[in-house]
């Protein structure tokens, strides 16, 4: 068994913050993410998860940390980045260097989610990556309620991502009942994003479902999508 000491959390750091860098979300997250938390971000479709998710990590690159980005969808990495180079937020120099993209779709579809654990941890491990995403990971598969896998593979993941103080967010997409898996009840947090209204006036909103450690504001909060990413209206004063 390697040496796990150097990752073991100190117990003066369980507290700090990782920032989004997002405008106003932190305010509404009271700092942002805890360091080495686990998350999971559920949206429906064309709700922003891509671009939400994107910008975080770009921002936390700007803050001298390392990311590591899981695909577990078929959609191929050129066609995954097409989608945000068109915001102001997107670095292409720092592709390949400080951010790491790699798929885990056959990991998970031929060798199933203890596979891809094995393959997450030696890389946060070697790489020294301070924040993980994991995107399309599906929590509950249609007429299986009750995925025990994905939950193991979850707390696994949970548990590590507090060893090794690698924040840690699971994009999933927004599949019917999905608010009825287990795995919500241990992870540090749960954010939603939905697209509401209907016909040409439709707008998106962000929910804070759960967050531990943090009196947080509850929703929903419309956002916009803009050149520069993600922005939240000015702070209200909401309590």
């Amino acid at each position: 068994m390697s040496d796990q000491s150097e990752y073991m959390p100190d117990p003066q750091a369980e507290q700090q913050r990782v920032p989004t860098g997002i405008p106003g979300l932190d305010s509404l997250i009271k700092g942002g993410f805890l360091r080495g938390g686990l998350y999971i971000i559920v949206g429906t479709l064309g709700a922003g998860k891509t671009v939400f998710v994107h910008q975080i990590a770009f921002n936390h690159l700007a803050d001298n940390g390392r990311v590591l980005y899981l695909t577990v969808l078929s959609e191929t990495h050129t066609r995954l980045l097409g989608h945000i180079r068109r915001f102001s937020f997107f670095r292409p120099d720092v592709i390949g260097m400080s951010l790491s993209y790699i798929s885990g779709y056959r990991i998970l579809r031929d060798q199933g989610a203890r596979a891809l654990l094995q393959v997450i941890q030696p890389m946060i491990r070697e790489h020294k990556i301070s924040l993980l995403i994991v995107d399309g990971l599906p929590l509950i598969m249609p007429h299986q309620p009750y995925d025990i896998a994905t939950e193991e593979f979850l707390h696994d993941l949970q548990a590590y991502s507090e060893i090794t103080q690698c924040t840690t967010l699971v994009v999933t997409p927004a599949y019917p009942h999905v608010w009825e898996s287990q795995a919500f009840l241990f992870v540090d947090g749960a954010i939603e994003l939905a697209v509401m209204g209907t016909g040409q006036l439709p707008y998106r909103t962000l929910e804070i479902k759960k967050f531990l450690a943090t009196a947080h504001y509850h929703g929903p909060h419309m956002f916009q999508i803009r050149d520069e990413g993600v922005v939240f209206p000015e702070e209200d004063g909401q309590e």
